[in-house]
C-alpha cells in the first residue's frame, strides 16, 4: 500500500494501530461462515475506556517508522537481520468439561497441526501452502514452539497446552477481557498466549482477535496498567488448526486451514490490515503491499482496486484461508522494528520456556514503562530474571515504598532528583547477585505545572471553507472551516499529544475568530474528549463546559481569548486528550476558531466531526497541515476549579459559585454583590454584568485563581423560565422515536442530545421554540440501550434516563 514520506502526515490515521488494548476482530456466521469483517474501532474505544491510563500510540508509530528505516538501510548495505527469531506459545484450550479431543476441549493434534501452518506461513516453507513465488514475497525468519516448561519452570504434560474448564460453553469478548484472560493468561514476557474459545451473545459471530504491541517504555509516559494481563490472541476453537493435518470434526471450511491464526499473530506482531482499514489511499504503513479499496472476500485472484491488482493472498486481508501465502519484505520489516521496540515482544526472545529447565540460580533482569518521570509519577517495574526466580526483593532509592518482595511492584516518587534500583533474586537452587543501576530513574520537578501549545509562532487566522468540498466542483459551500458552515460540521477540536504524561487538566483558553448569535442567551459548548476514539480520535467525553457566545463575542472585541475554567478537575491519565467545540445550528448563531495556515505547523493536530457524527484529522478531510489556538492548562498538582449554578440572571437574581481543588478559598466581586467572601461556596446577586473571581491557597496548585462572568439581563426582555416537568415518552422507546414535551415562557433554541453511558454523543437535534408549549418528536436511528438525554432550553439543562429497545 502506498507510504507517505512524510511521517507526521500519516500518522492521524494509524492511530488504532497500536496500543495495549487495540483488538482486530473477525467474523464468522454458522455452519459455513460467509466472510470475515472487524470491528477493531468498536473494541478499541471500549478497551481504551477500560484501560484508562493506556500508552499514546502517535509517539510509538513515530518510533516504528523510524525503526523501519533504519533496517531498510541495513538490508540496503547487506547487514541485514542475521538469524531466526523463536517465540515460545502456551495454548489455553477453554472447554467446559468435554473429555479431552472433544467439542472445545481439542486435541493436542489439532493444537500441533496449528503451530505446523504458522510456522509455515511465517517462513515460507518450500512444499507448503505457506509458499509464494511472489518477488516481494518474504520469510519472516520467526518461528513458534510450543512451550515445554510452564510459569514455574515445571515441565508441561502436554507441550504448549494449558487445558482450563471455564465451567461454561462459550464466551463473550467482555467475559474473556474481564475474566478469561486476566485469571488464565501466563506471563507475557516469556510466552505468546493463545485461547482458543467458542464465543456467545454479541461475540457470537467472532473468528478472533488480537492485542497490537505497545510501547511501554516510552519516558513521560505512565504505565499500560492491567493491559498485560489480557495480552495475546484468541481463536474461535473450530477455526484452530488445519484438516489437511489431520481430521478434526469441529472445523469446516472456509477457515480451516490455520490462517486466522496466522492473521491475528500478524496483528499481535504489528502489522495492519492490507487495506489500511479505509478506502482508496489510506495506509497500512508497508511499502510494497499495494493499495486496496476494501476487504476481500473469497480469493477472486487479479481483483482490482486503487489502480492496481490487489494482494489477495496477502495474509492481513479477509480471503478465505486457502487463498492466503503472502507476507510481504516490508512486511517482515515492519515486524522486525515491533520485535525492537516492543518491551513485551522482545523479551520473548530471550525466553527460556521452550528448552529444558536449567538447574541454577536465577540472573536478575527488569524493565521500567519509562526512566524518565515527572514528580508524583508512578512507575511499573517489571522483573525479567532468568531461570524461575520464586523470591524478589527490590531496593527504590527515593521510592515510595523504598522496599518492595512484589515480582512487579508499582513506586511512586515524589521528589525531583536521579535514583538507583536494585534488585535480588532467587530460587531453590541459590540467590543471584545483586543487580543495581545507578541513576536509573530521573524525576523532574519541571513541568510539575504546564501549558501546551501547538500553534507555536503560527499566523492567527480564520479560515473560509475551500471553494470546492472534498474534490467536488459542483458543490458551492459557505462557512468556516473550523466553524459553523453550509456542509455542518458538528465539531471541531484539537489533539494535544501530553508527552510528558501531565494527569489534571483545570482550563483552556481558546481564541475564537468569529462569534455572531441571534439569541443573546445562546451558549457554546467546550468539550474535553480522551482520545480513545478510532484513530485516537475523541473518544468519551472527560468534562464540557457552557458558555455565552456572547461572552466570546465580547472577548473577540477586545481582542483576547476566551478562557474556560472547568468545574471540576479533569483527569487525563497521562495520555493524549482533545479539546474543541461541539456546533448546534440553531438559527443565526455563528462560531469559528482561528487556526493556523497551511503547512505552519509540523505536525497536524486539527480535527472536525461531520454531520454524520464521523470524526477525521483536517490532514485526511481537507488535505490540511493545520493546528487550532488553544492552550490547555495541564499539570500534576491540582488547581482551583469554579463552577456556576448559572451563567445568565435577572437583575440583583442570586447565583451560587463554588470552587474546589483546595482548602482556602477568597472571593472578589467588582460590583461588590457576594453575601459573603470566604469559604468554597458563595452567593451573589449581581444586577449587571460582572466579574466573580476566587484566590485559593493550601497546598501545591498549579492555578491558584480563576474567574468567571456572570451576564444580567435586560429587564425588557427578561423570559419566564418556570419550566414544566419535562416529559419524555414513551420510555422505554420501542419504535426509534421518543416525543419531548414541557411548557414555559422561554422562546428560543431548544437542543436535545442523547449519549451513550460511555459519554458518545449518539443523536443530536435542535429546534426553535416560539410559544409557551413544546413538543416535538426525536428520531433515535440506530440507538439501543441505556443511554442519557439532555435537554436544553436558554440556560435551562434537563437530564433523563431513557431505555430504546
Amino acid at each position: 500500500m502506498r507510504f507517505s514520506i512524510s511521517i507526521v502526515a500519516c500518522i492521524a490515521l494509524l492511530l488504532t494501530g497500536f496500543s495495549d488494548n487495540v483488538y482486530q476482530v473477525q467474523q464468522q456466521t454458522e455452519p459455513n461462515p460467509p466472510m470475515r469483517t472487524c470491528e477493531t474501532m468498536e473494541q478499541d474505544s471500549l478497551n481504551q475506556l477500560k484501560y484508562a491510563d493506556m500508552r499514546n500510540r502517535l509517539d510509538f508509530e513515530t518510533r516504528i517508522q523510524q525503526k523501519t528505516r533504519e533496517i531498510e538501510l541495513q538490508q540496503a548495505s547487506g547487514r541485514g537481520f542475521a538469524g531466526i527469531i523463536t517465540l515460545p506459545v502456551v495454548v489455553h484450550v477453554v472447554h467446559n468439561g468435554e473429555q479431552v479431543g472433544q467439542g472445545r476441549n481439542i486435541s493436542a493434534a489439532q493444537v500441533a497441526s496449528q503451530l505446523e501452518v504458522l510456522n509455515e506461513d511465517f517462513r515460507r516453507a518450500t512444499g507448503t501452502n505457506g509458499f509464494n513465488d511472489n518477488p516481494v514475497g518474504a520469510d519472516i525468519e520467526i518461528e513458534f514452539c510450543l512451550a515445554s516448561l510452564g510459569p514455574n519452570g515445571a515441565e508441561l504434560a502436554e507441550a504448549g497446552i494449558h487445558r482450563y474448564n471455564g465451567n461454561k460453553a462459550a464466551w463473550t469478548r467482555t467475559d474473556i477481557e474481564g475474566f478469561l484472560k486476566p485469571n488464565t493468561i501466563w506471563n507475557p514476557n516469556d510466552y505468546l498466549n493463545i485461547w482458543t474459545v467458542d464465543f456467545e451473545g454479541e461475540s457470537e459471530l467472532l473468528l478472533g482477535y488480537a492485542q497490537f504491541p505497545s510501547d511501554s517504555e516510552l519516558t513521560g509516559l505512565p504505565t499500560s496498567g492491567g493491559s498485560a494481563s489480557t495480552d495475546g490472541v484468541v481463536v474461535r476453537y473450530s477455526s484452530f488448526g488445519s484438516s489437511e493435518k489431520g481430521t478434526f470434526s469441529v472445523m469446516s471450511p472456509p477457515y480451516n486451514k490455520g490462517r486466522t491464526l496466522t492473521h491475528e499473530v500478524g496483528h499481535w506482531l504489528g502489522l495492519r490490515h492490507i487495506w489500511g482499514d479505509g478506502p482508496c489511499g489510506s495506509d497500512d504503513f508497508v511499502t510494497d503491499t499495494p493499495e486496496a479499496a476494501e476487504p476481500t472476500r473469497g480469493c477472486p485472484a487479479g481483483k482490482t482496486s486503487c489502480g492496481s491488482v490487489d494482494m489477495v493472498q496477502n495474509y492481513m486481508d479477509y480471503s478465505d484461508d486457502a487463498c492466503m501465502n503472502i507476507f510481504t519484505k516490508g512486511q517482515k520489516t515492519r515486524i522486525l522494528a515491533v520485535m525492537e521496540l516492543s518491551p513485551r515482544r522482545k523479551s520473548l526472545i530471550n525466553s527460556q520456556v521452550c528448552g529444558e529447565l536449567v538447574a541454577e540460580a536465577p540472573v536478575p533482569d527488569f524493565t521500567s514503562d519509562k526512566q524518565l518521570s515527572l514528580r508524583d509519577g508512578s512507575i511499573r517495574f517489571t522483573d525479567l530474571s532468568s531461570n524461575f526466580p520464586t523470591k524478589w526483593s527490590w531496593i527504590f532509592e527515593g521510592g515510595t515504598p523504598t522496599l518492595s518482595s512484589e515480582k512487579n511492584p508499582f513506586i511512586k516518587y515524589t521528589a525531583e532528583g536521579s535514583y538507583s534500583v536494585k534488585l535480588v533474586v532467587s530460587n531453590e537452587y541459590g540467590i543471584a547477585d545483586t543487580l543495581t543501576r545507578e541513576n536509573y530513574i530521573i524525576v523532574s520537578s519541571e513541568g510539575v505545572c504546564n501549558t501546551l501549545d501547538n500553534f507555536g509562532i503560527s499566523t492567527p487566522t480564520v479560515q473560509p471553507l475551500p471553494t470546492i468540498y472534498k474534490d467536488n466542483p459542483l458543490s458551492n459551500p459557505k462557512g468556516y472551516l473550523s466553524g459553523h458552515n453550509s456542509i455542518k460540521t458538528s465539531a471541531i477540536s484539537e489533539f494535544f499529544e501530553n508527552k510528558a504524561g501531565y494527569e489534571n487538566l483545570s482550563g483552556v483558553s481558546i481564541h475564537f475568530g468569529k462569534a455572531v448569535f441571534a439569541d443573546a442567551e445562546a451558549t457554546a459548548r467546550v468539550v474535553v474528549w480522551n482520545a480513545r476514539g478510532p484513530q485516537s480520535s475523541p473518544g468519551a467525553i472527560l468534562e464540557q463546559r457552557e458558555i455565552l457566545i456572547r461572552e466570546i463575542a465580547d472577548n473577540i472585541a477586545q481582542n483576547k481569548p476566551t478562557d474556560i475554567v472547568f468545574g471540576r478537575r479533569v483527569p487525563l491519565f497521562g495520555v493524549g486528550f482533545h479539546v474543541g467545540i461541539e456546533l448546534d445550528y440553531g438559527q443565526g448563531d455563528t462560531l469559528a476558531l482561528k487556526s493556523s495556515n497551511d503547512g505552519e505547523v509540523a505536525i497536524p493536530t486539527a480535527w472536525e466531526k461531520d454531520s454524520d457524527g464521523k470524526w477525521s484529522p483536517f490532514s485526511t478531510s481537507w488535505g490540511l497541515t493545520l493546528s487550532h489556538q488553544m492552550v490547555p492548562k495541564v499539570g500534576m498538582d491540582a488547581s482551583v476549579q469554579l463552577k456556576t449554578n448559572k451563567l445568565i440572571v435577572n437583575p440583583g437574581e442570586p447565583v451560587t459559585l463554588s470552587a474546589t481543588g483546595a482548602s482556602i478559598f477568597q472571593w472578589e466581586s467588582v460590583d461588590g454583590s457576594l453575601t459573603t467572601t470566604l469559604g468554597p461556596t458563595v452567593t451573589g446577586n449581581p444586577k449587571k454584568t460582572a466579574t466573580f473571581k476566587v484566590l485559593a491557597s493550601g497546598g501545591d496548585l498549579c492555578v491558584s485563581e480563576a474567574e468567571i462572568t456572570i451576564y444580567v439581563r435586560d429587564v425588557t426582555s427578561v423570559p419566564q423560565s418556570e419550566t414544566t416537568e419535562l416529559t419524555i415518552y414513551p420510555n422505554p422507546a420501542v419504535d426509534g422515536a421518543v416525543t419531548l414535551a414541557f411548557s414555559n415562557a422561554y422562546v428560543g433554541q431548544v437542543s436535545a442530545t442523547v449519549y451513550n453511558v460511555l459519554g458518545q454523543r449518539l443523536v443530536s437535534r435542535q429546534w426553535m421554540k416560539s410559544g409557551t408549549a413544546f413538543q416535538e418528536k426525536l428520531e433515535l436511528l440506530g440507538v439501543r440501550g441505556g443511554v442519557i438525554m439532555e435537554v436544553r432550553a436558554g440556560t435551562e439543562l434537563h437530564r433523563k434516563k431513557l431505555i430504546v429497545r
